[in-house]
This record gives structure tokens, C-alpha cells and sequence, in this order.
């Protein structure tokens, strides 16, 4: 009722109106847009005008949409002096609205007469270096008009040599020079336009790049400098992303910055890769190997890395106590509002309360943090520390028996292939290579999933066995073949990336075989030449090690008994006992003089109370694996009371991280434990996450549904297999050899032993 200024009335409606376009629904949003745009002042005009241009343009009414563009531009230019900042955007918008229609000469001139307003004008630094990241990307899509490849060649490097000198002018704008390879890196960091400079180093190295696939081979010496100053930019790129991701505190954050810095490690790897090929220099190996080793699992090694570094720098117990406490509540209240937003029937007070209480905690936490970041200077320093990976290193940790094999996957784009890049290092040699990454291959690995993780298995028939012995030799023949010479006889250490996180490589077939019957008891798998572990990066599996072993009884074995079990608020479900499981801990006891904790007494206050004086976990408990938000998986105790921290009977991937383990195993006998959500860079997103930062160094898990009969026997042996002094990995292919060789046709199917 009361009387609403014009202005405001008129940004509330054009809110809602672009509300309404960028959810999509074009129809409202022009109703809204053309009913209150000729209302107002000349900035509201001009807003109003530039969404309906942009509905337009999403209408694909293109003439029209370019049709307010120009007579817009027209009004502006009629009176420019009062509209200066105005006219100068409008160029822009127009610009960009013509690059995806029509040639970048028409885009050069807009962009060009907005440049000579802004230079006029007192202006951001973020705005100008922003159009001239604008025209530098117009330089790079400029279509050379030839026929003769040597012409067509000179223009496009013309083009790509104004881009550079461009995209070095808004580098100085917002850093204060654009000699980028002598560019002092502890000045970047304090940088006050992180994300524009990233963006900037990383066009700068792509179109490096370009300039050096275009480069003629008689001019071999200018191509190696082109490679080089793609390399110094997207190695800053890199030193620049690391900075940044280390400052976030939600781990969620971080994950997801993750996914933002593959793109400039992969280019890193790529550029590095032609080097090496250029010059077979170690060096330029060494390069694209680190940048591989980045964009590997980051947010977990900057997690153990802070662990590490608190514990050499004699932070007081008080601190850390305080720090798990924040750490602990947060944990808490996270999981209490994502359970009341998805219960269905959400209540908004109990979920204003969580905001505010994960709110003032984190306030807490990053208020602590900083404390000891600027009170502890070992902490400090060793927390950011960049140690470069260099084979000679990771040589003196391999021993001879051991080869490592890391993959880092560039996707195909629309139309065209990506590559795997492939590292193989063994304790006196390395060899560095590029395969195809096609959609063949990604069939491939899509036939060996669906076969062995679906529960028909049973009902295979023999086209299904077929698509899979041709599917795993292919796969062998591509990512294994190569090096058979180097890892013959050789524990492997795999390091998977993206797609191939799903692929169990014992699995693969080292020749091709018949196939006009299924025989899945006597084909030829990796396992039975090789003993296989995975990690998520070279630098994390020789970084974990059990804080200190336990004299405590080696092994800790929990099998719950399940009643009707809360959820989420309100909601209960229950969960069947798990076949199998209960022989398994009664076993460990009897042979193995386990701790054992079984039905009623599993419960998830005394998992966290015992956990941390054990050297072998065993958890043979459900599992419920959360896609969404993977920090939220769960393991399933007895429950105590659901509204308690520590025994509600759930026990996250969060709750793990704040666990303090001395454990050198977890064995994790459950259905898909090792399940979660692919996230680039950082590899499947499963509860192994958390027992690798809480300190236990190996996490032996499924990927898939177990079947329990099968999963029993293999587990029994596994332990025999330790208790008679294996390592880990071989007492594992061994429990999985006797199973196969014991087992009839049938039951030799992969999924039962994988």
C-alpha cells in the first residue's frame, strides 16, 4: 500500500523478467519485459532493451534481437556525452552478441570502439582487462580467407601474435607488467584479480600452442620457443590455481575448483608432451608428469598435507582439540539440514537453526585456522610448500619389484579424438606415451562395467561373453600392452583418471581367445601375471603412512545387526542383516584373535572410541552411497540415539575425516563401498576418502554389489594370506586366485571375485 519509488519498482520487475530468461522460460520473460520497458529513466530503457535482445537471441530471432542492439547503440550515440559508460558496454554486448553469428572482423570493430571510450575514461582495471581478453579471443577466432595453405598459415599466425600481445595487455592492467615468464610468483598470489589472471595465463598458453602446431617444420628452434612460453603460462596457471584452492575451507569448494584447474593442467600435459616428443629431454617428461600429479586427487593430498604439516609444527593440543571440535559440529549440522531438505516434509525453523549454527562454526574454524597459520610459521610454510614430484624421487621411494602406471585422460571433444597420456616408472626407468581417447574406448570400458557390476550376470550369454573378451584385450592391447616388458613379474601400482576409475584392470585379457563358448574360469586375466593395487596419485601413496603402530590386538571387526533405523527426519527404513558377514568377524576372532563387535554392541560411539588403537579395520557393515553429496555416505552402525554427534548409528565420510586412525588397513566388507560420484580430478568420491585423511594408508573395498558367499571366502583368505606374512596386495590376488581356480565355470565370473 505504501507508495513505491519508480526505480526500484522497475529493477524488482526487470529482476524477475531476467529471473524468469535464465531459468528458460523466454515467454514470461518478454511478457515482463516488453510491458515495462518503455517506463523510466534512459537506464532502465537501456537494461530492459538489452534483455529483450538477449530473449531474442534465445528465441533464435536473431534479426530481431540484432535489429534493438543497433537502434540502441543509435540512441546512445545521439547523446554519448551523457552516456559515455554506457555506450562503451553496449559495444561489447553488441560485440559478443555478433561473435556467435557472424565474422570476428564485425566483433574487432565493436570491441575496438568501446576500447577508445574506456581509455578515456576513469575505468576499473577489471573492466578493461576484461574487453581485452574479449578482443584477444576475436584475434584467436578470426577466419583466415585463403585456399594456399602457406598464406592461410601466416594470417592465422598474425592473428594469434595480436592475440598474444593483447592478452598480455590485460595481464599488465591487472598485474602491473606482461613479461609473465619473469613474472615474480609471490606477487601473483597476492594478486587482487586471481580469476581473471588465471584465465588469462591459461588463453595465453592455448594460443601459444596453436602458434606452434602452425609453426613449419624448418623452423623447429621457434616452435620450442612457442612451446616454452606455453609451458611458463600454463605452469603459473598451475601454481596459481594450487594457491587458490588451498585458501577454500569447505572441502566441497575445493572439490569443486577441482574441476574448474583440469583444463590448464591437462594443456600443461599436452604442451609437455610435444616438447618431449621434440626434444626426448627427461625434463619436459618430468613437467607433464607433475602436472598430471596436480590435477590428481588435489583436495585429498592438500587435506593430508595440512595434517602433516600441524603435526610438524608442535601446534598445542588445544588447538587441534578445538579444530576437531568445530570440524565435528559442522559434520553434525551439515548432515542435519541436508537430511531436513530432503526429508519431504522440511521444517524451516530447524533449518534456519542449521544454517546458522554451520555458520558461526565455520566462522570459528577459519577464524582458528588463521590463527595458527599466522602464529606457527613451520606450519605456515610446510601447509603450502610446493615440492615438484621428480622421477628421481619417486625412483628412490619405488623398489625394484614395484612399477607404477599413471593415466591422465584429455576427453574428445565434439569433433574430435582426446588422448591418454601414460607414465610407467619402474625403479631405473621410465617410458612416457599418448594413446587415442575415442568412443570406442569408452565403449570399451562401458562393456567391462555393465559385465561385471550387474547382479544378471548369471544370465550372460554368449554374445555378452564375447563383447567382453574382445572389449578387455582391446583395453589391455592399449593401456597395458606397451609397457608388458617393464611390469613383467612386477608389482603394479595403477593410477587411474576419469572413466578408467571404474575399470577393474585385473580384470583385462593379455590375448585374444575363442569365444564360440563361455569359459570366464580359464581366460587369460591381468591377475594372473600381475599383482595389482590402485592409488589416486603417486604423491598421496607414498605420503600416507599410520601415524605410529598399534600394540594393541591387530584387528578391530564390526558386524551390526540391523532394527528399524532412522534416515532422515521422521523417516525410518530397514536394513537386512548382510549374509556372510557375522561368519566373517567369528572367524577373525577364532583365527585371527580379532576384537569383534557383533549385533547390538556394533555401534558407532564405540567404532569411534576403539578405531584409533587397532592396525586392521574390518566393517562389515551397509553401506548407502550418497551421489549428491559424497561427504555424506554413509556407513551403518547400530544405532544408539539419532540425536546425538557421535552414535545416531551413521558414521559419514565426514565423520571419518575427524577420526584419528593409527590403522595401516581398513577393509571395508561391504556392497559398494567403494561407489560414489566420478569428480574430475579428483577420482571417485567413495568413503576411502576419508580413511586415507583420517591416516590409514590402504582401504581394501567394492566397487559393486558383493556377492556374499563368494566376498566370504575371498575375505577369509585374504587374512589367512596376511597372517602368514604377504603384503597386502598379493595376500589380496592370491585369496582371488584360489577362488577362481577352486570355483566351478559358473561361479568364475568376475563380478564374484572382483
Amino acid at each position: 500500500p505504501d507508495p513505491v519509488p519508480q526505480d526500484n519498482y522497475l529493477s524488482a520487475v526487470y529482476n524477475l523478467a531476467n529471473s524468469y530468461h535464465l531459468a528458460g522460460k523466454e515467454k514470461e520473460a518478454l511478457a515482463l519485459a516488453m510491458k515495462n520497458c518503455m517506463k523510466g529513466s534512459m537506464h532502465q530503457y537501456v537494461r530492459y532493451q538489452n534483455l529483450i535482445g538477449s530473449i531474442y537471441a534465445s528465441m533464435n530471432e536473431t534479426m530481431r534481437a540484432a535489429t534493438i542492439y543497433r537502434d540502441l547503440i543509435r540512441k546512445l550515440e545521439e547523446r554519448s556525452a551523457e552516456f559515455q559508460y554506457s555506450l562503451a558496454d553496449q559495444y561489447t554486448f553488441y560485440a559478443q552478441f555478433l561473435s556467435m553469428f557472424s565474422g570476428q572482423d564485425s566483433v574487432l570493430l565493436y570491441l575496438q570502439k568501446s576500447e577508445s571510450i574506456w581509455k578515456n575514461l576513469e575505468h576499473n582495471e577489471s573492466d578493461l582487462a576484461n574487453l581485452y581478453i574479449l578482443i584477444a579471443d576475436s584475434y584467436v577466432r578470426k577466419t583466415i580467407r585463403s585456399s594456399f595453405l602457406t598464406s592461410f598459415q601466416a594470417g592465422k599466425r598474425e592473428n594469434l601474435r595480436n592475440a598474444v600481445a593483447t592478452y598480455l595487455k590485460a595481464f599488465k592492467i591487472l598485474n602491473g607488467t606482461d613479461h609473465v615468464s619473469d613474472f615474480d610468483f609471490a606477487k601473483l598470489k597476492e594478486s587482487n584479480y586471481p580469476l581473471p589472471t588465471l584465465r588469462i595465463l591459461q588463453k595465453l598458453g592455448e594460443t601459444y600452442q596453436q602458434m606452434a602446431y602452425l609453426t613449419p617444420a624448418d623452423e623447429m628452434a621457434v616452435k620450442k620457443e612457442v612451446l616454452e612460453k606455453a609451458i611458463a603460462c600454463f605452469s603459473m596457471g598451475g601454481d596459481l590455481v594450487e594457491n587458490m584452492r588451498t585458501g577454500f575451507i569447505s572441502e566441497e569448494s575445493k572439490i569443486q575448483f577441482s574441476e574448474i584447474q583440469q583444463t590448464i593442467f591437462i594443456s600443461a600435459i599436452k604442451a609437455a608432451y610435444e616438447m618431449y616428443q621434440i626434444t626426448r629431454d627427461t625434463h619436459w617428461a618430468e613437467i607433464a608428469f607433475q602436472n598430471s600429479e596436480r590435477n590428481k586427487a588435489a583436495t585429498l593430498i592438500d587435506q593430508v598435507t595440512e595434517i602433516q604439516s600441524r603435526s610438524s609444527s608442535l601446534i598445542p593440543d588445544s588447538l587441534v582439540k578445538s579444530e576437531n571440535k568445530f570440524n565435528t559440529t559442522l559434520t553434525y549440522y551439515r548432515e542435519k539440514l541436508y537430511d531436513e531438505i530432503h526429508s519431504g516434509k522440511s521444517d524451516s525453523s530447524r533449518i534456519a537453526e542449521y544454517k546458522t549454527k554451520i555458520f558461526d562454526n565455520e566462522q570459528k574454524l577459519n577464524n582458528l585456522r588463521l590463527f595458527m597459520e599466522e602464529n606457527f610459521s613451520d606450519y605456515f610454510r610446510l601447509k603450502y610448500e610446493q615440492k615438484p614430484l621428480t622421477f628421481k624421487v619417486l625412483q628412490r621411494k619405488i623398489r625394484y619389484s614395484e612399477v607404477l602406471l599413471s593415466y591422465t585422460l584429455e576427453p574428445p571433444g565434439e569433433d574430435s579424438d582426446g588422448n591418454i597420456y601414460i607414465f610407467c616408472i619402474a625403479k631405473n626407468s621410465y617410458q612416457f606415451i599418448r594413446q587415442p581417447f575415442n568412443k570406442q574406448f569408452i565403449n570399451n570400458i562401458n562393456v567391462i562395467y555393465s559385465s561385471v557390476s550387474g547382479t544378471d550376470f548369471i544370465r550372460t550369454d554368449l554374445r555378452g561373453f564375447t563383447a567382453y573378451c574382445e572389449s578387455a584385450h582391446e583395453l589391455y592391447k592399449q593401456l597395458i600392452a606397451p609397457f608388458s616388458n617393464q611390469i613383467h613379474d612386477k608389482r603394479t601400482t595403477v593410477i587411474p583418471d576419469g572413466l578408467l576409475c571404474y575399470l577393474p584392470f585385473e580384470a583385462l585379457l593379455t590375448a585374444s581367445v575363442k569365444t564360440d563358448y563361455i569359459h570366464y574360469h580359464n581366460l587369460p586375466y591381468l591377475i594372473m601375471s600381475n599383482t595389482l593395487n590402485y592409488a589416486y596419485s603417486a604423491s598421496l601413496l607414498f605420503t600416507i603412512s599410520p601415524r605410529k603402530p598399534s600394540r594393541n590386538s591387530r584387528i578391530l571387526a564390526f558386524s551390526p545387526s540391523y532394527p528399524e533405523f532412522s534416515l532422515v527426519s521422521g523417516d525410518t527404513i530397514r536394513l537386512p542383516l548382510i549374509p556372510g558377514t557375522f561368519e566373517e568377524t567369528d572367524f577373525l576372532h577364532k583365527k585371527l584373535k580379532a576384537a569383534y563387535y557383533t549385533g547390538t554392541q556394533a555401534t558407532e560411539k564405540q567404532f569411534r572410541e576403539l578405531s584409533g588403537k587397532y592396525q586392521i579395520l574390518h566393517l562389515a557393515t551397509h553401506t548407502l552411497v550418497n551421489d549428491s553429496v559424497p561427504m555424506f555416505s554413509r556407513l551403518a552402525f547400530f544405532p544408539g540415539s539419532k540425536d546425538t554427534l557421535e552414535n545416531d548409528g551413521w558414521l559419514t565420510t565426514s565423520d571419518i575425516y575427524n577420526l584419528r586412525l593409527n590403522a595401516r588397513l581398513a577393509v571395508l566388507s561391504a556392497c559398494r563401498t567403494g561407489g560414489g560420484k566420478l569428480r574430475t580430478g579428483e577420482g571417485i568420491m567413495s568413503l576411502a576418502h576419508g580413511f586415507f585423511y583420517a591416516g590409514c594408508p590402504s582401504v581394501l573395498m567394492s566397487l559393486w554389489e558383493v556377492e556374499d558367499r563368494s566376498g566370504t571366502e575371498i575375505i577369509k583368505t585374504f587374512y589367512q594370506n596376511l597372517r602368514f606374512g604377504k603384503p597386502k596386495d598379493t595376500a589380496l590376488r592370491n585369496a582371488k586366485l584360489s577362488y577362481i581356480q577352486h570355483a566351478d565355470p559358473l561361479r568364475s565370473h568376475p563380478h564374484l571375485w572382483l
